[in-house]
């Protein structure tokens, strides 16, 4: 699956011509400067007011995001991705089969759910947590917390 981060939607008009499979905007931001403290900070500052233009501009591809982690917000904002049409649902930064059972259980069928796995906590628990129904598909990623 190729996946393109974006909010700009002539970029994902154009990247929708060019066969990527999914694409969206990254809003994964809550606690993320911290973690990245000292490093060449990879924030985005994709808003979620453009989300209707960029399912507008899609013709093939999926419209994804990269959420936040889990936390006490986590239902308003699925909500509020789900109602724009998004289809495909990223969950970074999860350690445990708990905060995973929960993103599954808030989208509850209406996105595709794919991990990032970047944590070791999760790793250490990832046999449970892959044998969740409603878990789609797991994205290997990197982190730069301990």
């Amino acid at each position: 699956m190729l996946t393109l981060w974006t909010d700009d939607p002539l970029l994902a008009a154009e990247a929708d011509g060019a066969g990527i499979d999914r694409i969206g905007p990254d809003f994964e931001r809550l606690d993320k400067e911290r973690r990245q403290r000292g490093l060449d900070l990879r924030i985005s500052a994709h808003r979620a007011e453009q989300l209707p233009a960029v399912r507008s501009a899609l013709s093939h591809a999926r419209l994804f995001a990269r959420t936040n982690p889990v936390h006490a917000g986590s239902a308003a904002e699925l909500e509020g991705y789900l109602a724009a049409g998004i289809e495909v649902l990223m969950l970074p930064m999860f350690t445990s089969t708990d905060e995973v059972a929960r993103f599954v259980e808030l989208v509850a069928g209406r996105a595709r759910v794919v991990l990032l796995l970047e944590q070791a906590g999760a790793f250490e628990q990832l046999d449970a947590i892959l044998a969740l129904d409603g878990v789609d598909e797991l994205h290997a990623g990197s982190t730069t917390s301990p």
